[in-house]
């Protein structure tokens, strides 16, 4: 089993947590739920979304492929 996982790093850039899209992790939720079962264990998942601040992005002019090579 593969997953992309996007690390969020802190200011400092250090690491302090991962992102996973969401079809990957239903699959690995089912995947640990499945492993629980097996095990006779219990799994619980506490799942706290976060908001997250949209960012603001200005447009940029789009630049043409004869300006690109001007600039080289």
């Amino acid at each position: 089993m593969q997953f992309k996982i996007h690390y969020v790093d802190n200011t400092k850039g250090k690491p302090t947590a991962v992102k996973l899209d969401i079809e990957e992790w239903q699959r690995l939720k089912q995947y640990l739920t499945e492993v629980a079962d097996e095990k006779q264990e219990a799994v619980d998942f506490v799942e706290t979304p976060v908001k997250v601040k949209k960012m603001d992005i200005k447009p940029t002019k789009r630049r043409s492929f004869s300006d690109l090579l001007l600039d080289l």
